[in-house]
């Protein structure tokens, strides 16, 4: 997987969050789904670049989404190694 297919998926993600549960909305919301981005994709994200700070930042780019969400994709990576997710075959957007 390379950092243009994960741009796509993290763009769907961040524009069409899936109704998680979650009690807030707006700009809150797509940050949460910015951060289970990174926290499903961590391995992809580790795996794609020399520097996985520099792929986030690729990622966020191809996503077309603000910059400043790279910190949130990065901490979602870092949170990866220590999170393990219910059902992550659920959690996969439609490209």
């Amino acid at each position: 997987m390379d950092e243009h297919e994960l741009g796509r998926i993290l763009k769907g993600m961040y524009h069409n969050p899936v109704d998680a549960g979650l009690t807030t909305t707006g700009k809150a919301r797509k940050k949460t789904m910015v951060h289970l981005f990174g926290i499903r994709y961590s391995r992809e994200i580790q795996d794609c670049g020399d520097s996985p700070t520099q792929t986030a930042r690729e990622i966020t780019k191809h996503a077309g989404i603000p910059k400043s969400y790279r910190m949130d994709v990065d901490r979602g990576r870092l949170l990866g190694e220590y999170v393990t997710l219910d059902d992550r075959e659920s959690l996969k957007w439609p490209a």
